[in-house]
């Protein structure tokens, strides 16, 4: 019964303390329990994607050897900021969900900022019934054979690249489960391009991918298959080439931003994947400890420290204003002050017969000649010895002058050493 007496009385006496603490446990406690156990519920070219489709070795390739990346799980009208961007890498890898008219748009003017967009599996905006589509894609199928890459991939401006034959050039990112080698694919292609696209990468006289200036970027489309997945990058003619892609343009090679908003991996959908993406997870546990530090050192503690011995205590400055109130009253200023005279007077002059004994009024004097001094503040020399000569009269001294005497007394013993 006493224990819960002394948690309510230091939950009453510690409001602050107690409040900090609860919410820092609570939301601590929560935020564990809600962790995302990152297990992907479907087929996707995201980064987090550990499949044959996925793209998660390459990114945690690029990061391991120190490359800017950041993955993207937020509305990309919020991420990409065409005023303040530019020498930026932004890659929508066969979206599962296609950005709308306007956000094409947003990313369009970013790109005619100064930045790249690289696109496998869409070709922009699905235009209107009666609007024509600037290219047209084909889907055919053929064997296998030699790539050749048409335009320089990095400052070098070197060309003539060419690429393995790779068997899954033509699989889909819906039959991700059925990635067996084939003697065909079914390659997607651009059939038709418009004067301002350019072929980047061919097979035989089918382009499979094309690059398009808008403004001060470029846009590098790719049909429908990933470049960067896990299956096609064991080939190391295909590792070179994306490698070299995305980190050999000095111009486009400052970040590398992978949208995964598009892809379903989004941190809008719990408190935790939000707090997780803006970094503030990791800082939770760092900012309760300062908190509780700072409490600390506000002399916030637990429970007040036990006295050494059992007893009525008190503090000192009370105690003394006690004690001067009880001397006052009765009238004992006399003989504290008439004692504290008589040691300094023996110190002064010795021991002598009482026949001998020099006057009281006399200390001040055998100090100043010692080399003693009374601070001025206290009262000058004749006012002491008249206080002084009232006490060994007899006579009661008021509190002023009492003070005065005191005050010279704990000079004169201060300055004697006593």
């Amino acid at each position: 019964m006493n224990y819960f007496r002394t948690a309510l009385r230091f939950i009453r006496d510690h409001k602050m303390f107690v409040g900090f603490f609860t919410a820092a446990l609570v939301l601590n406690t929560w935020l564990v329990l809600h962790q995302a156990t990152g297990n992907t519920e479907f087929i996707t070219s995201s980064t987090h994607d550990r499949g044959p489709l996925g793209t998660y070795a390459f990114y945690a390739h690029l990061e391991r050897f120190g490359t800017s990346v950041k993955r993207i799980k937020l509305p990309l009208y919020r991420e990409l900021d065409a005023t303040r961007q530019a020498g930026r890498t932004l890659l929508m890898l066969n979206p599962r969900f296609p950005p709308n008219a306007w956000e094409w748009e947003k990313i369009m003017d970013w790109v005619r900022a100064g930045n790249r967009l690289i696109t496998t599996g869409t070709t922009g905006p699905n235009p209107s019934f009666f609007q024509p589509r600037e290219f047209t894609l084909r889907t055919t199928r053929k064997s296998p054979s030699e790539l050749q890459v048409l335009l320089p991939l990095d400052a070098t401006g070197t060309t003539g690249q060419t690429l393995n034959p790779h068997p899954h050039l033509g699989l889909l990112h819906f039959f991700g489960s059925m990635y067996q080698d084939a003697d065909s694919v079914n390659l997607r292609h651009f059939l038709r391009l418009p004067p301002d696209m350019f072929p980047f990468v061919a097979m035989g006289k089918h382009t499979i991918a094309a690059k398009r200036r808008v403004g001060d970027g470029e846009w590098v489309l790719f049909t429908p298959f990933n470049v960067f997945s896990n299956t096609m990058l064991r080939d190391t003619t295909w590792y070179a080439f994306a490698t070299k892609l995305l980190t050999g343009s000095a111009r486009y090679g400052k970040t590398l931003l992978f949208d995964e908003y598009h892809n379903g991996y989004r941190a809008t959908q719990s408190l935790w994947q939000l707090l997780e993406y803006y970094g503030f997870t990791s800082g939770i546990i760092y900012l309760s400890v300062l908190g509780l530090v700072f409490l600390f050192w506000q002399g916030v503690r637990i429970m007040s420290p036990r006295p050494l011995q059992p007893g009525f205590s008190r503090d000192v400055i009370p105690g003394i204003r006690s004690m001067s109130a009880v001397l006052y009253r009765y009238r004992a200023w006399n003989g504290l002050i008439r004692r504290e005279l008589n040691h300094i007077r023996t110190t002064l002059f010795g021991r002598a017969a009482p026949e001998n004994q020099p006057n009281a009024n006399d200390i001040i004097h055998q100090f100043r000649a010692r080399g003693g001094s009374v601070p001025e503040h206290i009262g000058t020399e004749q006012e002491i010895q008249q206080s002084i000569a009232r006490v060994y009269a007899g006579d009661n001294l008021d509190k002023r002058s009492a003070l005065s005497v005191l005050n010279a007394i704990a000079c004169i013993r201060k300055d004697l050493k006593l």
